[in-house]
Formats: structure tokens, sequence, C-alpha cells
């Protein structure tokens, strides 16, 4: 986003060779699509990744048909921790005002991965949960996902999630199913990750150096002072 109204700009990148190819304003299909069409030596791009966006996914599919479209593995991971961060959202409104501060104050711990936890704030968060049923369910619904990606092959990946589809809607939770819904419309560009394990690590680095760029003021929030920087 180059500006608090959120006026956004795009960032093409070669993962292979690690270098930003072209930056350029909005985000659209159309934009997009006409910057993809005018890329050189389009003919050896093979496959794309990109974040869930539909407009990103409708510009590839016209501007480079039949190439593989892969769905960033932390964009689809993300969707699922935001659907545990929704639940607890809602479990935290049902307590009374006094009992919600300790489930807010444990948000991070539910968003990190497992073994990232310290064994203190692992038994403290088990001893949460005990307690809180729907949570988790949630907690480990996610845990479970994030698993998925360190599955060998795709046919595995597509059993597994499969599986996982079938117990989100299984636990009556309204923020998995439509975490649900997500996922069987992503199908194909989740389950290509298993073929060309390929992620945007590094766009995404190139997007989190501008917005430090931009915290800290060196450049202002124009597109062309801060193309320069990327």
């Amino acid at each position: 986003s180059i500006k608090k109204q959120h006026t956004y700009a795009t960032i093409i990148t070669d993962l292979i060779n690690r270098q930003v190819v072209e930056t350029f304003e909005k985000r659209d299909k159309e934009t997009v699509t006409r910057h993809l069409e005018q890329l050189p030596h389009k003919e050896a791009i093979e496959a794309v990744v990109i974040d869930m966006s539909g407009s990103f996914r409708s510009a590839v599919q016209e501007a480079l048909p039949g190439r593989a479209i892969v769905a960033d593995k932390f964009h689809v991971i993300a969707r699922v921790i935001k659907a545990l961060d929704e639940v607890r959202k809602r479990v935290q409104r049902a307590k009374p005002k006094g009992e919600r501060g300790s489930i807010f104050r444990l948000r991070y711990r539910l968003r990190k991965g497992r073994e990232k936890l310290k064994a203190e704030e692992a038994a403290e968060l088990e001893a949460f949960l005990d307690q809180e049923a729907e949570l988790r369910v949630a907690y480990q619904l996610k845990e479970a996902f994030r698993d998925l990606y360190g599955l060998p092959s795709r046919e595995e990946a597509e059993h597994q999630l499969k599986a996982w589809c079938d117990q989100a809607l299984a636990s009556g939770l309204p923020e998995m199913a439509q975490v649900v819904e997500t996922l069987r419309d992503w199908w194909t560009e989740i389950l290509n990750y298993f073929t060309w394990r390929y992620t945007n690590g590094f766009t995404e680095g190139k997007n989190n150096r501008i917005k430090v760029l931009k915290r800290r003021g060196i450049v202002s929030p124009s597109f062309r002072k801060f193309e320069r920087q990327v």
C-alpha cells in the first residue's frame, strides 16, 4: 500500500534469480494483465506465484495462459490463522468483561506455530485450551493445516487437504467453514505448490523493505519516489 487510503502498487519478481522485474501502480486485473503481457521473455515463464488475489489470478490466466499458478503458502496459511483469530474474538466477546483480557493476551501464542513456543508458553496455552473447547478445535485445525505443507507429494497433500476440509466442516465452527469455501475456490493453485515448491518469500521481503522505509520516513508515500528504493 502506498498511502493510508490503500492505494496499492504491484511488484513482479524473478524468484529464481531473486530480483525485481518490475514495479507499477495499481493491482487491478486490467493493469496487471497489461504489464504481464509486456514482460520480456515471457515464453520462458512456467509458473507464477501469487497471493490469493482474484485479480492476480485472472490477469495471469489471460496474459500467461497455460502457466501454473501457485497460491503462496504463507498467504494460504494466513487465511486459516485469521479464521482461528476470528474464533478467538467471538469467544472473547461472549465472556464477561473481566475475563476477556486473559483471552486477548494469548492471541499471539494461538497464532504462533507450536514448535516456536517456549515450554512454559506451551503449558499455559494447553491449560487455557482445556477450558475453551471451540478454541482448542480451531487451534488444532490451524496446526494440522500447517503440517500439511510438510507432506512430500501432491497426492498426499490433496488427500490430507480433503480430510482437513471434512474435519473443519465437522467442527461446526462457522469461521472454519468459510475457510473451506476459500480453499475449494483455490484448490488447484494450493496444490500446485506441491509440484513447484515455490513461495513468494523474496517478494514479501521486498514488501517488508518498503514498509520499513515508509515507517522510518526515508521515502515519501509517492510511488515514483519509493520505486527506486525497492
